[in-house]
């Protein structure tokens, strides 16, 4: 009896932190009080409470990004709505067409919108756990510029790619991530950029990353508006081109997402922009430095 005494004494600050577990809502992410609890539990408890704040984030995260989607998709809708009226009240057939051509074209910038937004969540929710896998960049930029070739054809832009030779270009992720990433590179590089200029990848390695460029002879963006323009729904002002605003934060999310880095910046021998993105190079993955001990010796 004695000792049954004892363990139910001994276990009773474990059983009310139970309990305090139990009862909680789940909206109720405060962290528990370490005081109350046994000193054997302390890392358990610390446990939780670093659980509770990454859900806290994940949760504002998410109710920031639907009020950001809620707030972006309105004008679209809007706009469509508005042609739409205009269309079905329209007197003649050169009203109605235009109406409904100015339809299509908001509902092709609500669908791009989306496709964005869709993309953007799916950054920040997979965040790569599982093993990365080799991905060829190099493989993945002439898919890429074959893919965007006719947007730049109709605007008479000439889109290449320049690599080192020899260059092992491959790179541990998510291969439909890296393509969304140099997807968007390039389409913000065609769409910001006038008739006639050219946009070029270059891929080429650096001190044990691999270093992609996107370069283009384009207006360029102006030094302080290049750290906002990573950020959500920020555009560059002054390029009479639609867009969301979302393709450089998709961007920046990837490259984050595979602890590379991501610097925009002007180019050194004319007007132009150039966007850099450096990523950790597959074979430098678990090789250990040469001055590192060998752990057979």
């Amino acid at each position: 009896a004695l000792i049954w005494g004892l363990v139910r004494w001994g276990l009773g600050p474990l059983e009310r932190l139970t309990a305090g577990v139990k009862q909680r809502s789940p909206a109720d992410l405060s962290p528990l009080s370490p005081q109350s609890a046994p000193t054997e539990v302390l890392p358990l408890v610390a446990a939780l409470n670093s659980l509770f704040e990454r859900i806290a984030l994940a949760r504002e995260r998410d109710r920031r990004f639907a009020a950001d989607a809620a707030h972006e998709l309105r004008t679209p809708l809007a706009a469509i709505r508005a042609h739409a009226q205009v269309a079905s009240h329209a007197k003649d057939t050169a009203e109605r067409d235009q109406a409904t051509s100015d339809v299509l074209i908001g509902v092709e910038r609500g669908t791009r919108i989306v496709e964005q937004l869709l993309a953007l969540a799916r950054v920040e929710h997979d965040a790569i756990e599982e093993e990365a896998q080799p991905v060829d960049m190099a493989e993945l930029a002439r898919e890429t510029i074959a893919l965007m070739a006719p947007q730049a054809v109709a605007r008479n832009i000439d889109l290449g790619l320049e690599a080192e030779p020899g260059l092992d270009a491959r790179v541990g992720g998510n291969a439909d991530l890296l393509a969304a990433m140099l997807r968007n590179l390039v389409d913000n590089a065609l769409r910001y950029i006038p008739e006639g200029a050219w946009v070029t990848v270059r891929l080429a390695r650096d001190e044990g990353n691999l270093l992609l460029r996107v370069e283009d002879s384009g207006p360029g963006i102006p030094p302080e508006l290049r750290a906002r323009v990573v950020h959500r729904f920020v555009r560059a002002g002054g390029s009479g081109t639609s867009g969301s605003g979302l393709g450089l934060a998709i961007v920046a999310e990837i490259v984050e997402s595979h602890h590379g880095s991501f610097v925009l910046a002007e180019r050194a021998d004319g007007p132009g922009l150039v966007a850099d993105v450096s990523l950790p190079l597959w074979k430098m993955r678990g090789v250990s430095s040469p001055n590192s001990p060998d752990p057979h010796a």
